[in-house]
């Protein structure tokens, strides 16, 4: 078996170890190291690529170059933000992921060897048309995401986040080591005053480090009405970079997101504006345009990618207000971190059910979100494969199990995947709120303390720097325009023909929610095909998602939901 990679710097194609391995152009933001090619101790040169930031580069070189995967994984451990690196030596191809696989990393094993791609679009060929796993497309339907190292190609593979491969060129084995896993202990000790002073502390350091990468440049925030936006403007501001802070905010006109960040914005005295969706071009662009091109890059293989902030981050490029290579930073996923996504219950028989209905009901009637039979099946594999010595009799332990999956799959495959818009359109980007320093200090903060965001949130309202949490977290409305005429409706309608076709009305009208800016890439039409199945929008994206892999691939719809959707796009 050989080793070939898919996907180098542009202008470093070239043949090395004596033809064993191939390298081709790799897509933006991936690009040379500073030290690309360089001479160290012990086998000779190396060739290194890299993306996001990197602290210690050589560390890394340093351990390829001797054939240590104990020293890289520790010098991989070291590095507090999001980064992806891929190093080749005489006899050997490094590949390692950040800790929440910021920059993926992908590998496609065969009779012909192993290949390395950090874009697994190049496999949606119709000669890899035999690889599509309907399984895999199946649970991709129900959740969005691919589970696990697995993607919808057989033999096609993700590197794990926190995990770092070597593949020895002769052989061609793949070495793979898990050097981080976000897997909380709930051990630390101290007084709240203690958690708060830690917490402050660890914020600090993950703004501090993002404004020494920074350098001077424009940072823009995505402002919300939630408190992880807020948190990050805050320490922008108390750390003196408020004079290089744009602030702006998307979606449906009137949404209640966008008013109260214009609020917290005019309040910081931060520069703040409100893209408004775009017209018919974005929907054309969304289907044979550049977007378009965009969304089977970002999902490819294993991902349903996200338009969320596409067409408004385009909207503030294309009329200057902002340029190619300045920063852009969010919230997340400081929710899911600070303990947001922790259930209130979880008992020892009711872990697959729970996550199922969580993370697999996007098409909530589909035969196979209602089989528990599956739902146990999925989960037991996947305890198996990442989480073999999981104690799901201790109440403390059936919390570990469930952030764990959810920290690996959902946020790392499919939230973080997001940021795929922002490589495209040619900006950098961090995210304070996923540095080392915060995801260390979350693993060991007490259960009881995390349970409904208490120590984030009460440290937030303590600190309370400017005066930006006043205002705290406001009831969500879904409704930016005709609420109370939509809410009337639905009364009478539940008055007239009961709850079930109250609930109903209003599922047909989320249409016209702050969900529309989202929608509106369907169309009514398709929504109101469709709108008894879905959960949400993602519903609807993970379907195209799943019908573009199949028409790259030349390969059928299987299922009735996309025959159905295949047969409403071609009439």
């Amino acid at each position: 078996m050989t080793a070939r990679l898919s996907g180098a710097a542009p202008g470093l194609a070239a043949q090395k170890g004596r033809g064993r391995a191939r390298l081709h152009p790799v897509v933006p933001p991936w690009q040379a190291g500073a030290d690309a090619e360089a001479r160290g101790g012990g086998r000779g040169s190396s060739t290194f690529w890299t993306a996001g930031h990197l602290a210690h580069p050589t560390a890394l070189r340093r351990a390829a170059e001797v054939r240590d995967i104990d020293a890289f994984a520790r010098a991989l451990l070291a590095e507090p933000g999001q980064f992806g690196c891929i190093i080749e030596t005489d006899d050997a191809l490094w590949a390692a992921v950040d800790r929440v696989q910021g920059y993926p990393v992908f590998l496609k094993e065969g009779a012909g060897g192993v290949e390395i791609a950090t874009d697994a679009s190049v496999w949606l060929t119709r000669d890899h048309a035999p690889l599509l796993n309907e399984r895999q497309a199946r649970l991709f339907l129900l959740s969005g995401y691919c589970i696990g190292r697995e993607t919808l190609l057989d033999g096609v593979t993700r590197v794990l986040p926190g995990e770092c491969v070597l593949i020895d060129k002769a052989s061609g084995q793949v070495e793979r080591h898990r050097y981080y896993v976000f897997r909380p202990s709930f051990d630390g000790e101290g007084s709240e005053q203690d958690w708060h002073r830690r917490l402050g502390a660890a914020l600090d350091a993950a703004i501090e480090r993002l404004l020494v990468q920074a350098d001077g440049r424009r940072i823009w925030l995505p402002l919300s009405a939630g408190y992880d936006s807020r948190a990050i403007l805050a320490k922008l501001l108390e750390h003196g970079y408020g004079g290089k802070v744009e602030t702006f905010s998307y979606g449906t006109p009137g949404n209640m997101e966008a008013r109260v960040a214009r609020r917290i914005a005019a309040k910081a005295g931060v520069p703040w504006r409100f893209v408004s969706p775009g017209g018919t071009a974005d929907m054309r662009d969304f289907r044979e345009g550049d977007c378009a091109r965009y969304m089977l890059r970002a999902g490819s293989v294993h991902t349903t990618p996200a338009v969320t902030e596409f067409h408004a981050l385009k909207a503030l490029l294309d009329g200057g207000e902002m340029e190619r290579g300045e920063i852009v930073t969010n919230g997340q996923s400081g929710d899911y971190l600070t303990g947001g996504h922790i259930p209130t219950r979880l008992g020892s028989d009711g872990i697959p059910g729970y996550i199922w209905g969580k993370h697999f009901a996007l098409f909530p009637r589909m035969e196979e979100a209602l089989d528990r039979g599956l739902a146990d099946t999925v989960l037991a594999a996947w305890s198996q494969a990442y989480f073999p010595d999981a104690d799901l009799d201790d109440p403390q332990g059936r919390y570990v199990f469930y952030l764990t999956f959810e920290w690996q799959e959902r946020q790392c495959r499919y939230v973080v995947n997001q940021q795929r818009a922002y490589d495209w359109l040619g900006l950098e980007w961090r995210l304070p709120l996923w540095d080392g320093a915060l995801m260390d200090l979350f693993a060991r903060v007490p259960l009881a303390l995390q349970m409904g965001q208490e120590l984030y949130v009460d440290y937030l309202m303590r600190w309370n720097h400017g005066g930006l949490f006043d205002e705290g977290r406001q009831p969500y409305t879904p409704w930016p325009r005709y609420g109370p005429l939509i809410r009337g409706a639905a009364r009478m309608a539940g008055l007239l023909l009961g709850a079930q076709a109250k609930e109903g009305l209003y599922k047909r009208l989320y249409y016209f929610s702050d969900y529309h800016y989202l929608y509106r890439y369907f169309g009514w039409r398709v929504h109101a095909a469709f709108w008894r199945e879905l959960r949400n929008p993602a519903s609807l994206f993970a379907l195209d998602h799943l019908a573009r892999v199949r028409q790259a691939l030349g390969v059928k719809p299987a299922m009735a939901l996309e025959v159905r959707y295949r047969d409403l796009l071609d009439g």
